[in-house]
């Protein structure tokens, strides 16, 4: 029986090397997949307490617009951290208000500023499982004036 030199013979199959190289490029690539899809998870949720946030801020500023005897007063302008005494149309409202900022935002807070007619309603919230963003706390402002 003849055998062909050993130069001649054709390889039949894949060798273990190729598969290790292959199988690493397939990891590679389900690895970026999955940062890509953790990226895409992130940036949904941030997008949606903002969302959230401004609704919580416009809802404010319809409350102040709904009380005009209030508009021209400080009534409305409170700081972070502060609760107006309840038993006045401001008062109440803003309580509720910062009851439902707190409810919908993890830490959340808010804050009205008057300058004139002009009004500042922020509002703040903790995202401190978002790494990229400085200090841990979101923040959104709407300006209006009334």
């Amino acid at each position: 029986m003849f055998k062909p030199p050993a130069a001649k013979r054709r390889q039949g199959g894949v060798t273990l090397i190729e598969t290790l190289i292959a199988l690493l490029l397939v990891s590679g690539g389900l690895l970026a997949l999955v940062q890509m899809q953790m990226l895409g998870l992130r940036t949904a949720t941030s997008a949606t307490l903002r969302d959230q946030a401004v609704l919580q801020a416009n809802d404010m500023l319809e409350r102040i617009r709904a009380n005009p005897l209030a508009i021209e007063t400080d009534n409305y302008v409170v700081g972070f951290g502060e609760l107006p005494a309840p038993g006045t149309i401001h008062g109440d409202d803003i309580r509720a208000w910062k009851t439902a900022v707190a409810s919908v935002l993890a830490g959340g807070d808010g804050a009205i500023a008057r300058s004139g007619r002009l009004y500042t309603v922020s509002v703040r919230w903790d995202e401190s499982w978002d790494a990229d963003l400085e200090g841990g706390l979101a923040q959104v402002e709407l300006r209006t004036e009334l």
